[in-house]
């Protein structure tokens, strides 16, 4: 996995220092056009039938979650939902239009759990510059006023 480097503040410190973390670099998204590709490549069948199964099996974990159900889904994981209401009093006030589902969840099986486990990082070059640790005013910003920072900036661009 290819990596850069971002800094950032702790949020339950926002007045604290600004440290360096890993994040992924360019993470490329891989649509239904590239699974199926590999799928025919690996399988033999045709693109046709390769998109029809990946939909079939999208469509099948997705009525499943519908119905509450979890789904073991081989060594690929297993997925599921939370849902969350609104409290009442007692049962006879409770009103199940409060009902909204609150996550849908995924589980990694074994073999994807040991293969990320086994990955191997490379850092690529920096995108975007690691920021220095930056003064309160530049860092501080509060909801409602947005402040300007070209001073600020331009001073620590100076120093």
């Amino acid at each position: 996995m290819e990596y850069d480097l971002r800094n950032f503040v702790n949020p339950q410190d926002p007045k604290g220092v600004r440290k360096c973390y890993a994040v992924l670099a360019n993470p490329k998204t891989i649509g239904l056009k590239e699974l199926s590709e590999e799928w025919r490549e690996k399988t033999g069948v045709s693109r046709t039938d390769a998109i029809a199964s990946i939909t079939l099996m999208t469509d099948l974990l997705a009525g499943h979650l519908k119905k509450g159900n979890r789904v073991q889904f081989g060594e690929i994981g297993t997925f599921s939902v939370t849902i969350t209401s609104q409290g009442a009093e007692d049962e006879k006030s409770f009103n199940p239009k409060t009902i909204k589902v609150k996550k849908a969840h995924w589980r990694l099986g074994e073999v994807i759990k040991d293969s990320l486990q086994a990955a191997k990082f490379k850092r690529v070059a920096t995108t975007r510059p690691v920021l220095p640790d930056l003064p309160e005013e530049v860092r501080m910003v509060d909801d409602y006023e947005l402040i300007d920072s070209t001073d600020v900036l331009d001073d620590l661009v100076a120093e």
